[in-house]
């Protein structure tokens, strides 16, 4: 951590550089470096909204599916079978993917935008890490 000044206070002030830069910071007066950010920024966006979309799938869709189509009140009538049983699992994950992935969803959005605003106030080498990732398990 570099310090920079020791205010009559007693309080720290921090060089931006070493807490993580900042938008002002990273493409201070540099158009070439604003639009790298932007795009940056917008790539990082759009990741964290797919991991957003997969972890509320999962952790919430998913199993809600899984419970319905469990139901006792199931019809001897109207039921698949063997095939149906088979394939229910990955049935149920597509339709927890199409609805955490819908706009509809607010629990999605929300994560989202929340995520975004912690986006914008990281510097580019926390925004390379974030688009940079491979695989990134929602499940810890």
């Amino acid at each position: 951590m570099n310090v920079s000044d020791v205010s009559s206070t007693g309080g720290l002030r921090l060089d931006s550089a070493t807490v993580g830069g900042g938008p002002l910071r990273d493409a201070a007066g540099d158009p070439e470096a604003a639009s790298f950010r932007a795009a940056l920024l917008e790539r990082a966006r759009e990741r964290v909204d797919d991991v957003v979309d997969r972890f509320v799938a999962t952790t919430l869709v998913f199993p809600i599916l899984q419970k319905a189509s469990d139901s006792p009140f199931r019809s001897e009538m109207f039921d698949g079978g063997f095939t149906e049983s088979s394939f229910r699992g990955r049935l149920n994950q597509i339709y927890a993917d199409q609805i955490a992935g819908s706009d509809r969803l607010s629990i999605s959005r929300s994560l989202g935008h929340r995520f975004h605003q912690w986006l914008e106030h990281q510097g580019n080498a926390a925004l390379e890490r974030v688009v940079g990732q491979k695989g990134l398990d929602t499940l810890g």
